[in-house]
Parts: structure tokens; sequence; C-alpha cells
């Protein structure tokens, strides 16, 4: 309760999201194929890396070292529907 009103309905607003997630990734768990359902979740970091550059550039780096690993991870994804 420490927090100042705007970071407390940024957390809150971030754990509905992650609350949110995870229903729909053991919904979709429940209804496809892990083999479809795995890349999809892998290709979600092109989308976090994204907003992230939107909304906290100041505070995340973007250096070649964790746009290669992210570029890594979407490679394996790809791997395993192959």
């Amino acid at each position: 309760m420490t927090l100042d009103k705007s970071t407390r309905g940024w957390f809150l607003f971030g754990a509905f999201n992650s609350f949110l997630a995870n229903v729909f990734r053991f919904t979709a768990l429940a209804l496809a194929p892990v083999s479809i359902v795995i890349p999809l979740m892998r290709s979600s970091v092109v989308f976090i890396v994204g907003f992230n550059w939107l909304l906290n550039r100041e505070l995340e780096s973007f250096d070649r070292r964790v746009i290669g690993g992210i570029g890594v991870s979407m490679f394996g994804a790809v791997l395993l529907v192959i």
C-alpha cells in the first residue's frame, strides 16, 4: 500500500493481464495440440519487445544480445513446429 496510486494501477493492470494470459493458455492447451499452442506462445516475445519499446524505452535494454536471444527463442519455436 506504500506505492503511488499510478504505480498501484499499473501493478493491478499487470496482475490482471497475467491472470487472463494464464486462463487463455490453459484453455488453448485444453482445446488444441501442444505442438501448435507452444510456438504461438513463444511468438509473444515479439509483441512484448514492441510494447516495451513503446512504453519503457528508458528502462528496458534493447541491445544486440537481447534481440539476438529473442531471435534464437523464435527460431527454436519454429523448429518445434517443423
